[in-house]
Formats: C-alpha cells, sequence, structure tokens
C-alpha cells in the first residue's frame, strides 16, 4: 500500500484583529449631568410645592379642621401617655424610657415585668464587692496575700 501523506495547509499568521471604525465615545461629563438632574429636581420640586398647595386650596373648611382636631388629639394622647409614665417612674423606680405601652394599665403592666426581670438577674448574677478584703482567715488567702504582697 502506497504511503499517503495529507499536507496540512499552513496559513501564514497574522494579525487579523478587528480594526475599530470608530475613535473612542467622548468621555461623559458627570459635572453636567449632575447639574442636569439638579435642574430636574428643583423643577419637580417646585411643581410638587405648587400641587401641594393647590390641594390644600381645594379642600374645604370641615376637612381642614378635621386634620387640625386629629393633630390636637394626637398631641393631647402624647401629653397623657408622657404624664402616665413619669407617674409610674416615681412609683417604681423604672425610667420612664423604658417603660412601653399606651394606657395607664399597661404602663404599670410594664413596669412590674422590668422590676421582676430585675429581681431575677439580681439574684441569678449576684454583686460581688471585689474591694473588701476576705475576712476569713483560711490558709489559701492567708498564703496568697502573703505571697503577692509587697512588704
Amino acid at each position: 500500500m502506497p504511503e499517503t501523506t495529507e499536507t496540512a495547509e499552513v496559513q501564514p499568521q497574522t494579525d487579523t484583529a478587528p480594526q475599530p471604525t470608530q475613535s473612542k465615545p467622548a468621555a461623559t461629563d458627570w459635572k453636567a449631568e449632575a447639574r442636569k438632574w439638579e435642574s430636574r429636581a428643583k423643577a419637580n420640586h417646585d411643581a410638587a410645592r405648587q400641587l401641594a398647595e393647590l390641594q390644600d386650596a381645594q379642600r374645604s373648611d370641615a376637612e381642614k379642621l378635621a386634620d387640625a382636631q386629629s393633630t390636637i388629639k394626637r398631641l393631647k394622647a402624647a401629653e397623657q401617655r408622657r404624664g402616665w409614665a413619669d407617674q409610674v417612674s416615681s412609683d417604681t423606680g423604672v425610667p420612664a424610657r423604658l417603660l412601653t405601652g399606651e394606657t395607664l394599665q399597661e404602663l404599670q403592666a410594664s413596669a412590674e415585668a422590668l422590676t421582676a426581670w430585675a429581681h431575677e438577674t439580681r439574684k441569678a448574677h449576684p454583686i460581688i464587692d471585689h474591694t473588701r478584703t476576705p475576712t476569713t482567715s483560711d490558709s489559701t488567702s492567708t498564703f496568697m496575700r502573703q505571697l503577692f504582697s509587697q512588704e
């Protein structure tokens, strides 16, 4: 059998990178963009203010009165709650800022719960006075005092 050799076509390697047809796009002028959006925001703000004024002018006196009354009612309720919180705080010793609830009963229940929690915490983690010297004269404590004393 005759040997046949296949010849591979060798193509010369040339730089076939695509050539850009255009130059680079111009860099974005961020300051100009910021100014553009700032002017749009100001225009939108002015338009929103004018719309609010128009809607307010179209509201009836009864609606305006109802809004004012609801605001007064809300402020009175907040003042009442502050007074109750101060009262419960002075009665129980719990700071008013820690109390939760909107009624006197809820504030009192909150103070009772916080007081109970504080007592449980004190029992679980007793306060140890580390500044006091021990009164017992066991041999270990005596040895340790002698060992670490600066006499």
